[in-house]
C-alpha cells in the first residue's frame, strides 16, 4: 500500500506491508521525500517515487494520503506549489 503525507514543499511517500496481519500491524518497508519543485504534476511525483521502488501501480493494494492545503470548492490547490486537484 502506498502512503503518503502532501504538503506544497514536499511529499513523504512510503510503501506499508499489510499482508496477513492484523490492523496497525503492518510495517513500512521503504519511505521517501521528493521535493515538489522537481515534479510539474501531483502524478509526476506519485510515479517518480514508484519507479525509483520498482513498483508498478497496479501491483498496489491501495493508497493512503494525507495532503495538507487550503480547501476551496471542490479544488484542492498548494500554497508553495503549482500541483492542484479535485477532491470528491
Amino acid at each position: 500500500m502506498l502512503v503518503g503525507d502532501i504538503g506544497g514543499t514536499n511529499a513523504r511517500f512510503a510503501l506499508y506491508d499489510h499482508a496477513g496481519v492484523a490492523a496497525g500491524g503492518g510495517k513500512l518497508l521503504v519511505r521517501d521525500t521528493l521535493a515538489a519543485s522537481d515534479h510539474g504534476y501531483f502524478a509526476d511525483v506519485v510515479q517518480a517515487f514508484l519507479s525509483a521502488n520498482a513498483v508498478l501501480p497496479d501491483t498496489l493494494s491501495g493508497a493512503s494520503l494525507a495532503v495538507v492545503c487550503p480547501l476551496g470548492a471542490g479544488e484542492v490547490r498548494f500554497t508553495n506549489s503549482p500541483w492542484r486537484f479535485l477532491r470528491n
